[in-house]
């Protein structure tokens, strides 16, 4: 009897002693996997939401630069004209033209080869 106690019961507990080892030894694994799983999960979401906060801020500035275009466009406008209501009004009041002036914007900028032109491309 007791020769087959140690043939037969003692390998199979040793077996099933291995396999619950094993096993518990797989599930703390697979919860490892689950908590890695639902950070990540948890950063992507983060990221998205991120990336939709970008978005949405990058297409205000592109508005309020398209805006900024405009204001800019005017304000060039009404310099040509104030600077050439100032070459009638000199020429009416001294008999000759003067010098061609350049409005105050214009001096503080660098030469006109330097900046980009307005386009009618660039405003939407």
């Amino acid at each position: 009897m007791l020769v087959e106690f140690l043939i037969i019961i003692t390998p199979g507990s040793a077996l099933i002693a291995f396999l619950l080892r094993f096993i518990a030894r797989s599930n703390t694994k697979v919860s490892i996997a689950r908590m890695d799983t639902t950070r990540a999960e948890a950063r992507l979401v983060g990221a998205q939401e991120a990336a939709a906060i970008a978005g949405e801020t990058a297409r205000t500035a592109m508005g309020q630069t398209s805006e900024a275009l405009a204001i800019a466009r005017g304000i060039e406008t009404v310099g040509e004209q104030v600077a050439g209501l100032t070459d009638y009004l000199m020429a009416k009041i001294d008999g000759e033209p003067p010098a061609r002036r350049t409005a105050k914007h214009a001096r503080a900028l660098p030469s006109g080869n330097a900046l980009p032109a307005l386009t009618e491309r660039m405003i939407p």
